[in-house]
């Protein structure tokens, strides 16, 4: 996926956790109603402060619990958000989160139980190879993003689904000087249920995820749902981010903070 940008500056909206539910969402009862509201009277301000937004970043939970239903309800509002901000919806670029993942699907599959299992607990110096013998098996390999199955039909609208072929998607922007910004869209509910709920450190990403492939003139900005915190794998993954993107950021704690700056020094590693 390729776009051009010919502006001097290039200006994101960063979103996560917007947790659409088919049971209260858009009802009389909707407890995010005002949320939403200030959330778009806020970004109307920004857009007037600072101009043109390029982009809008979902980092994930774009769901309350996986349903088709509340998908359809998101895709309606950011629809309505991109009128808003004169901001092309083929500019929305999103990330799975824990809400995305239909748990009733895993909770029916005594067999994806066991993937799940496999993966969480095996060596870390074997992580790889595990995930790697898993998306060589057709059986395994389809099994496993059936609970991202309604999340997928979303997705694809904005070119961000994602399988045992392609588990990372990214898209390339071009700048006006000819180098180019990357944004590298990350699975890290690849083995999320609701142990998740009890467990932390039992997510994990896996080097296919987590080492960006270093290009000249490219500076990756990286999407994921959740922290680095919350992944088994956390030593490697942060070492490959800190060295390979400029740019980090997260969903999934409700709150605002930043992680530890860069190796390099004129840029940060600003995590959401």
């Amino acid at each position: 996926m390729n776009t051009e940008m010919k502006a001097s500056q290039k200006i994101f909206l960063h979103l996560s956790d917007i947790h659409f539910n088919k049971d209260t969402s858009g009802s009389r009862y909707d407890p995010d109603d005002d949320l939403r509201n200030e959330l778009e009277r806020d970004a109307q301000n920004m857009l007037e402060r600072l101009g043109a937004i390029h982009g809008i970043l979902v980092t994930g939970d774009i769901s309350y619990a996986g349903r088709k239903e509340e998908y359809d309800i998101a895709t309606n509002w950011l629809d309505l958000l991109c009128q808003k901000l004169s901001c092309s919806s083929e500019f929305v670029w999103t990330v799975p989160g824990n809400h995305d993942v239909s748990r009733q699907v895993i909770e029916n599959s005594r067999t994806l139980q066991i993937y799940r299992k496999t993966l969480r607990e095996c060596s870390l110096e074997s992580l790889d190879s595990e995930i790697a013998v898993l998306m060589k098996d057709e059986i395994a390999r389809k099994a496993i993003f059936q609970p991202l199955k309604n999340y997928n039909k979303f997705a694809i609208q904005y070119g961000c689904n994602i399988d045992a072929e392609h588990p990372t998607w990214h898209q390339n922007i071009f700048l006006n000087d000819g180098s180019q910004i990357r944004i590298l869209g990350l699975n890290s509910v690849l083995v999320s249920d609701k142990s998740d709920d009890n467990e932390r450190n039992k997510l994990l990403l896996g080097s296919a995820q987590s080492l960006p492939k270093r290009l000249d003139g490219v500076e990756y900005i990286v999407l994921c749902h959740h922290p680095l915190d919350w992944l088994r794998d956390y030593d490697n993954v942060h070492a490959n981010f800190t060295a390979r993107a400029c740019i980090q950021l997260f969903g999934h704690k409700h709150s605002l903070y930043t992680a530890s700056s860069s190796s390099r020094d004129s840029k940060g590693a600003y995590n959401y």
